[in-house]
């Protein structure tokens, strides 16, 4: 099996100081990076998941004010609103919860606040 070079990133994870080595693939240096991106979950060296849950509270208030913009005052059904909301947005807030579960304060407060929004225009 043949790795991309391009795609290999190395990303340390310790609470120590590391060592300053470079890793080497087929005579490539490959790219050493903090935060990475996979299968939709941003993990970064520390093993804390502030900027995840960051882009994810984001992408939920971004889908909610559109939801709110198009349906305005024309739709009052809130059976209707709760489903647009679940399958819009509360399918992205929960996306591979089970790995990246907020367990601290400042991460459990963004996601509450996103769902408070909700319920409020719901």
């Amino acid at each position: 099996m043949k790795f991309n070079v391009k795609k290999c990133k190395i990303m340390r994870r310790t609470k120590k100081q590391p060592f300053i080595l470079s890793f080497f693939l087929d005579d490539t240096v490959l790219e050493e990076v903090k935060e990475f991106k996979n299968l939709g979950i941003t993990a970064d060296n520390h093993l804390k998941w502030n900027s995840h849950t960051d882009k994810v509270v984001a992408r939920a208030n971004k889908m909610l004010g559109l939801i709110k913009k198009k349906t305005g005052k024309g739709l009052d059904d809130p059976k209707t609103l709760r489903t647009i909301f679940c399958s819009l947005v509360r399918s992205n807030l929960e996306y591979r919860s089970v790995v990246w579960s907020p367990y601290t304060k400042r991460n459990i407060k963004k996601i509450e606040g996103v769902q408070r929004r909700a319920t409020k225009f719901i």
